[in-house]
């Protein structure tokens, strides 16, 4: 990618991201046009976060290439086009997406985020407490229990990752129920 590629697409990033700590990042990297600066936004912008087998899993900040408000937008709004063509089983953009968020760093953001688009889209949000245990098992266990109950189409987890501490993840898990799918949004501290 060359130089003049790259600041085009950082460009369009900070016209387009919703979030101005990413939007400074991204500008700051700009601005400094050193080598590591370069080499870091060239890492940010050598594509987009794709799903594995573990799911959508990336550093937090700025860029296509990580965990934040544009990128978790962009996962939930392609969530709800998949539950609004009705994807996600009869009724199950009716029912809904039940949502919950540990203490981590920007979970409750990230949650906020995910519940806005959902709502904006006209499905119905069921928004957990926020700051629920962290443990891995546990907030994911909560939201899928919901979902699993038949009250809602789609459960979306924010909480912690086993990997690094500067790492988050949208993880695909395997398919519920007939009417669900699973999105773990993982967010820690960086």
């Amino acid at each position: 990618m060359t130089g003049d590629s790259l600041a085009i697409q950082a460009e369009r990033w900070i016209a387009d991201d919703p979030d101005e700590r990413d939007r400074a990042q991204v500008r700051a990297l700009l601005d400094d046009g050193g080598e590591a600066a370069r080499a870091e936004l060239a890492d940010r912008f050598r594509g987009r976060l794709e799903f594995g087998t573990a799911g959508l899993r990336g550093a937090v900040g700025a860029g296509p290439n990580r965990m934040n408000r544009a990128v978790v937008r962009a996962t939930t709004a392609a969530l709800a086009g998949w539950l609004l063509a009705g994807n996600g089983g009869p009724g199950a953009a009716e029912a809904g997406v039940v949502i919950g968020c540990d203490a981590r760093h920007r979970s409750d953001e990230f949650a906020d985020e995910a519940a806005r688009v959902l709502a904006g889209a006209g499905i119905r949000v069921h928004l957990l407490p926020p700051r629920n245990p962290t443990p891995r098992r546990t907030l994911p266990g909560t939201v899928t229990s919901v979902e699993r109950s038949g009250r809602t189409g789609a459960p979306i987890a924010l909480t912690m990752p086993s990997g690094p501490s500067r790492y988050v993840a949208v993880t695909g898990l395997p398919v519920l129920s007939s009417t669900s799918v699973f999105v773990r949004v993982v967010s820690v501290g960086v």
